[in-house]
């Protein structure tokens, strides 16, 4: 049985699995960018995983993204340290499991 697997290099944070994985514990979002700046998605729980080929319908690397409305120049390509910034402005960043917290310009 092929499991889920992430080419993390590669990852456009279009969020495509996650969003359509069955099981939605398998994948998450990194809480560290690709050398491309974007929060590549991660696998997790791959005991989980039930093999149902849905994330191997990515677009990476040969397609452009499929989801190009959504695509968003990360705070932290800008030079920004979120994690300072939301530090010095009293927003709570880490707000538990499964949970994803999105800061924008």
């Amino acid at each position: 049985m092929n499991r889920v697997t992430v080419n993390r290099e590669m990852c456009k944070e279009c969020e495509y699995c996650i969003t359509f994985c069955p099981k939605k514990t398998i994948l998450a979002k990194s809480e560290s960018l690709n050398k491309m700046g974007y929060y590549a998605v991660e696998a997790k729980n791959l005991e989980n995983c039930i093999a149902c080929g849905i994330c191997a319908t990515c677009t990476y690397p040969d397609a452009p993204c499929r989801f190009p409305e959504k695509a968003r120049q990360s705070m932290e390509a800008c030079g920004i340290n979120v994690v300072n910034l939301s530090r010095e402005c009293g927003i709570k960043y880490i707000n538990g499991a499964d949970t994803v917290t999105y800061f924008s310009l």
